[in-house]
């Protein structure tokens, strides 16, 4: 490649003092050349008069242009021959017809071909196709072939293409694509610059069979039958219509090793444009589930690539059961019963005496025999229970079989949630209670009342937790009153917190801040400990605060009877549901002793890598990074106690899966738009405007380079040798 630089120099002026006096000071140089002339001419020769009169003449001019403060800038414009890289998709999609008959991938060539006659012949253009990762280069005529049983990822091409960029001192990306199926790919910004082009039109291919959505619940319990509904549409000539009436439809399950397996199949009639067909299906695997329905393709379909669709579900452990166990009923109940009846993986019961030795039981379990009694007395009957959720009630209310049971149950991993109240925590005499453990923090200190009512605004502990996920956004939008409305009424005060405890929501009171809600564990068990009885208030207020009331309980429910991310001694909370490539991951390991030492590592196909942690706590670290790949990736933390193993936790990250391909078939151009122009580049839609943005994008780079001469020291130093030597000359010949 030809390198160009264009070089252009400025002199500007900074005088020192005001431009009259430089012009007087000239005038005055002048005058004194010509009385040294008149003054030497009838005593010295030719040539020494002379010399005399260069010498002045440098140091005059020395000295005015030193007042006059000359600045040179130098203008350098680099012209050398521009390197793009092009990124052109060959996902299956860009297979499909336009209007005159090509071909998305043929529009996308054509174009290229006279973006490229627009700029000189000794640009280089580096054409790297893609689909679900960025391709090897290739030349245009070999990109005549689709890429198949890919789906198209521009996020993924995107920032690969990027770093190719950057290795290649590339001037811009180029990027031409039918923008893919997904509308929200995760959102990257591009280092170089990009300009991208929108290729294809709302042409659908005809004879065509597609299933164009396929819906299922995105969580489903285990053993539990639920419904997988698809809907297929089919166009085309009569003949082909008539062959519409009788589509089998397959419904596959994968296994990580071995093929996907035929499960159900069904015969739809879609010969009159459209068909809804529904799978009922049950799941005995925890964790996520992958299902593709399709449909074998008809004679004389010519692009099959939407005649299946695949889709993921989480399946977790049947409805987790809780027990709320009171002595007295009170508000509290009324407002959880209601924040969780419209949640069906929550099954809710609620127990409470009636009387002396006499119960009530309202809910999912009122049937139960175990409940007649009151609060079960083994851990074994304990253990239907996915969580507990413990009222005001004093310590002298338990026996000690009921201590035992809830001791032994927690221990082997239930979960417990405490609440607040006048006959809760020391208030309620559960200082020197056998129950103390459970209870994540000391007394308060001596002089504070146990127990204290008045109005406490709300705020999110600094922590990430599943229990608060998205409550500190729903915080941040709440209007005044809303978050006026963000308060508890009652209070129980509360000391130090226990190593390893973990404040979840805190208040502010007039003497500090004081955690609200509080995360421990005992031995696989988890405890969140409330120190008020009146969140209820929450429910009572419309918009944010009821959400946030909601959200906090169901959250809480299951973040204390969900083991699926903990063990003995380790839990990681993580920042989402699932991850793609592109977003970014954050994660917190919580461990319930001080001091100890963790490391946490990333296992994927192709090797493993050192997590950085960074430590919050004294029981706490996090991690940050940006997930890059849809290979089947694990975290590995292991947990060391002064050197000693102690445990060691695998977790998969929970990957989404990408959109199929082809399941948007008429192009999105808007929504690729944006997501080019939220990435820094420019979209359009046409070669021209292309060629228009690329130039801009390329533009040379000019860079100005300022000297100042007279800031160095040799102007002075010629200025003091001037001087010397018509001194010298002068004396030598008598001329002083």
């Amino acid at each position: 490649m030809a390198n160009s630089l264009t070089i252009m120099t400025v002199i500007n002026w900074h005088p020192l003092v005001p431009l009259p006096l430089i012009t007087l000071l000239a005038a005055l140089t002048l005058a004194g050349l010509w009385f040294l002339y008149t003054h030497v001419r009838t005593t010295a020769r030719f040539h020494t008069l002379a010399t005399l009169l260069i010498l002045r003449a440098i140091t005059m001019v020395l000295f005015i242009f030193a007042l006059a403060q000359p600045l040179l800038q130098h203008y350098v414009t680099d012209q050398h021959a521009r390197t793009v890289i092009v990124a052109i998709d060959t996902s299956p999609s860009m297979a499909l017809p336009l209007t005159n008959n090509t071909t998305r991938l043929q529009h996308a060539l054509t174009s290229l071909a006279k973006i490229q006659a627009a700029f000189p012949p000794t640009w280089q253009w580096i054409i790297t196709p893609f689909s679900d990762t960025l391709y090897p280069p290739q030349s245009s005529p070999q990109l005549t072939t689709i890429t198949t049983n890919t789906y198209t990822d521009i996020s993924t091409a995107l920032e690969q293409a990027d770093r190719h960029a950057v290795a290649a001192s590339a001037a811009a990306i180029l990027m031409l694509s039918d923008g893919g199926d997904d509308p929200a790919p995760p959102q990257l910004t591009s280092t170089t610059p990009l300009v991208a082009l929108a290729v294809g039109d709302h042409t659908l291919p005809s004879p065509d069979i597609a299933l164009t959505s396929v819906i299922a619940p995105a969580t489903v319990e285990k053993q539990t039958t639920f419904t997988i509904k698809a809907h297929i549409t089919a166009n085309g000539p009569p003949l082909f219509m008539q062959q519409a009436a009788a589509l089998p439809l397959i419904l596959l399950r994968h296994h990580a090793d071995s093929e996907p397996q035929e499960i159900k199949r069904l015969t739809v009639d879609a010969s009159s444009g459209s068909a809804d067909a529904n799978f009922e299906v049950e799941c005995t695997e925890l964790g996520q589930n992958i299902f593709t329905i399709t449909t074998p393709h008809q004679p004389n379909e010519k692009f099959t690539v939407n005649n299946h669709r695949t889709i993921a579900l989480n399946v977790r452990h049947s409805a987790v059961e809780i027990l709320f166990y009171t002595h007295q009923i009170g508000a509290d109940l009324k407002f959880l019963r209601q924040a969780l009846a419209s949640d069906t993986a929550l099954r809710f019961t609620a127990l409470y005496r009636s009387g002396e030795n006499q119960y009530t039981i309202h809910g999912d379990a009122a049937d139960s025999n175990t409940l007649s009694q009151g609060l079960p007395t083994t851990a074994e009957e304990l253990r239907r229970y996915g969580a507990l959720i413990i009222g005001s009630l004093p310590a002298e209310a338990w026996n000690a079989a009921t201590i035992t049971a809830l001791l032994q149950y927690v221990e082997n991993g239930g979960g417990l949630i405490w609440l607040g109240g006048e006959n809760s925590f020391s208030s309620g005499g559960y200082t020197d209670s056998p129950l103390r453990p459970l209870i994540p923090w000391d007394p308060p200190h001596t002089g504070t009342p146990l127990f204290e009512r008045g109005t406490f605004p709300i705020t999110i502990a600094p922590t990430s937790h599943a229990a608060t996920t998205g409550l500190a956004e729903m915080l941040r939008n709440a209007t005044p009153a809303e978050t006026t409305a963000l308060a508890v009424t009652s209070l129980n005060r509360n000391g130090n917190l226990l190593p390893g405890a973990l404040p979840l929501l805190q208040v502010t009171t007039p003497h500090a801040t004081e955690p609200l809600a509080v995360e421990h564990r005992y031995g696989r068990g988890r405890i969140i400990s409330i120190a008020s009885n009146t969140t209820w208030l929450w429910a009572r207020s419309s918009g944010i605060p009821a959400r946030f009331y909601n959200n906090f309980w169901r959250q809480t429910i299951r973040a204390v009877s969900d083991s699926s991310n903990s063990s003995s001694h380790l839990q990681i909370t993580w920042n989402r549901d699932s991850y793609r490539p592109g977003d970014p991951i954050s994660i917190e390991f919580h461990t319930d002793t001080p001091n100890r030492t963790l490391r946490a590592s990333l296992i994927t196909p192709t090797g493993r890598s050192a997590l950085t942690l960074d430590p919050q706590s004294e029981t706490t670290w996090s991690s940050h990074w940006r997930h890059t790949s849809h290979q089947p990736t694990t975290i590995e933390a292991t947990l060391e106690d002064n050197s000693q193993h102690l445990e060691t936790l695998s977790l998969p990250i929970p990957q989404a899966l990408p959109a199929d391909e082809s399941s948007q078939l008429l192009p999105n151009h808007a929504a690729f738009a944006h997501y080019i122009k939220s990435a820094g580049g420019t979209a359009t839609t046409t070669p021209d405007h292309t060629i228009d943005a690329l130039q801009q994008a390329t533009a040379p780079q000019t860079t100005l380079h300022t000297f100042t001469p007279f800031i160095t020291p040799w102007p002075l130093l010629l200025l003091a040798l001037t001087i010397t030597i018509e001194l010298t000359l002068r004396r030598r010949h008598g001329l002083l």
